[in-house]
């Protein structure tokens, strides 16, 4: 299953969540599929902003798409302070994921593609 996460091409300059990705997929003959991992490629545009702004993503779980919560700290990637690319790859805990970020400085400003893929 490949998703993108709803911060796709979003300048992110508050702390806040994407929208829920279901990981489950079905196939022709409308059989469940539930992976065991989940890799997330973030790709960050030019950074702006003072007070050394920087950018903490998490990965959250949920199994009813409503309820989400913070695993565990391998679930979080470093933090991120300039332009460029971060992947990372997750043990799945739940049927949906969604992006947790977190801003710090003043007047941050990150442009932020983030997409999924989950096997």
């Amino acid at each position: 299953m490949n998703g993108t996460f709803s911060v796709s091409s979003t300048p992110v300059a508050i702390t806040g969540n994407s929208a829920a990705l279901d990981l489950v997929s079905r196939d022709a003959q409308h059989r469940e599929h539930a992976p065991t991992s989940l890799a997330v490629l973030l790709s960050i545009g030019a950074v702006t902003g003072t007070g050394s702004p920087s950018l903490t993503v998490e990965v959250q779980w949920s199994n009813d798409g409503v309820s989400f919560v913070s695993a565990t700290t391998a679930d979080t990637f470093t933090a991120i302070t300039a332009t460029g690319t971060a992947l990372k790859q997750f043990t799945v805990k739940g049927r949906y994921a969604r992006l947790k970020y977190t801003v710090a400085g003043t007047n941050p400003s990150f442009p932020l593609d983030a997409s999924g893929y989950a096997a």
